[in-house]
């Protein structure tokens, strides 16, 4: 329990000193509760519940969420950091560049010292599909649902998905970073190995590969019907070919 009061506290970007204000015991008393050296009253438990909305579930034995879900009593900075390492379960240098914001910047805005801009809020609830209302003011949901179900329906609907298929897709998009990173090696591991066990599918792959990048070109010979040519064969005449000048054609 002492571990979480100080993750708590610096999810909720506060000094020792200001906490423990809140609290209304002394710094000296905090840290010896942050290190283990002192236990957390019931008074204590029902303080920090209280002020911080805080689920007190959480704070005894570790069971998530960690706030209840009244998101108003925080401010921007600390509805960021929660979405960021709760929500999104990214470290503060992923958030950072999905955003193209430097680390710097974002650690200042987590403990308020800079403000987000407007070009911030756009960017994190068109990046993260957030609900742009709960990041100003803490009204739920946190995320956009219906925008997100549109989105994978537009998917199936564009590529022909099974259930089973559009059921992979929306697990896998709202993974996290590392999962989603750890399926994709595992995919490209058992394909590689796939490939390497049944060279003729490997062939077989190739050549579709290749059938697909070769595109060919209606042309149209005056008087002889219609023909097709690779596309980078159209390139090489097209690079080729000299500029027209009309006045040297003979018209028949």
């Amino acid at each position: 329990m002492n571990k979480r009061v100080k993750e708590l506290r610096k999810v909720l970007n506060l000094s020792q000193k200001e906490f423990a204000d809140k609290l209304q015991i002394t710094q000296a008393g905090l840290s010896k509760i942050e290190v283990g050296g002192s236990i957390l009253t019931e008074r204590n438990i029902k303080t920090i519940s209280e002020k911080f909305n805080v689920n007190e579930d959480w704070l005894r034995n570790g069971n998530e969420p960690i706030f209840n879900n009244d998101y108003s009593n925080m401010d921007i900075s600390q509805r960021l950091k929660l979405l960021r390492k709760e929500k999104l379960k990214l470290s503060q240098e992923e958030f950072s560049n999905k955003l193209d914001i430097s680390r710097a910047n974002m650690s200042s805005i987590e403990i308020g010292r800079i403000a987000l801009t407007e070009r911030n809020i756009k960017a994190i609830c068109q990046t993260f599909n957030v609900n742009e209302n709960w990041l100003r003011n803490g009204n739920e949901p946190i995320f956009n649902a219906e925008e997100e179900k549109d989105l994978i329906k537009s998917l199936k609907n564009k590529y022909k998905l099974d259930e089973v298929s559009t059921s992979l897709l929306t697990t896998f998009v709202n993974l996290d970073d590392f999962s989603k990173k750890n399926i994709v090696e595992f995919l490209l591991k058992s394909i590689e190995d796939y490939y390497i066990n049944n060279p003729d599918k490997l062939k077989e792959l190739n050549k579709n590969i290749l059938n697909i990048q070769q595109e060919k070109t209606k042309i149209v010979a005056r008087g002889k019907g219609i023909t097709y040519e690779d596309k980078s064969k159209i390139d090489k005449i097209i690079e080729n070919s000299e500029d027209l000048n009309l006045e040297d054609i003979d018209f028949l």
